[in-house]
């Protein structure tokens, strides 16, 4: 009796797997941040509260509107938000520097929105700025961020290969 109850949760199971793998987002949208995998490091007694920069690079003509961005693999950082900051030049980008960005971006700045619910239309030069704090004193790290959003009422997700090191010491 036991077994054949433990074989119908694991179909169960199974079968809602593979429904909710079916039903996600799709991973082929617009949004791209590059297939480069990248990593920044700063030493955590100087940056323990900082703000990592990724730049949009939106194929299409048609604009995306964010929906949520999460952590990918966080250990010891916590993302405490997001926000959309325009750029003046496409090749003056922010990677890297305390929260908030005004020692790299002090006109910038003050123009920046929380990034949830911001609509990004093609041509636009801005750069999503992630509020990082660590949650310690020793290390942490991210391999990413993961962004959701939508184009004419479809879903769809993009992850940046921008990952993250916090150091005790130096990198």
């Amino acid at each position: 009796m036991k077994l054949r109850s433990g074989a119908v949760c694991v179909l169960v199971f199974s079968t809602a797997v593979a429904v909710a793998g079916c039903a996600g987002p799709s991973d082929d949208g617009p949004l791209r941040f590059g297939a480069d995998e990248d990593r920044v490091c700063a030493p955590v007694d100087q940056y323990p509260h900082i703000a990592l920069g990724t730049q949009f690079d939106l194929d299409g003509d048609d604009p995306i509107t964010i929906t949520s961005v999460d952590a990918i693999d966080p250990l010891a950082v916590t993302l405490v938000s997001v926000s959309v900051m325009p750029v003046d030049s496409p090749s003056l980008r922010l990677l890297l520097d305390h929260y908030p960005p005004v020692e790299q971006f002090p006109d910038n700045w003050p123009d920046a929105v929380p990034a949830i619910g911001y609509t990004v239309t093609p041509g636009d030069i801005v750069d999503l700025v992630a509020e990082v704090k660590s949650t310690n004193q020793s290390a942490g790290s991210l391999e990413g961020l993961m962004f959701h959003y939508t184009v004419l009422g479809r879903e769809y997700m993009a992850r940046t290969h921008l990952g993250l090191d916090l150091t005790a010491g130096l990198c």
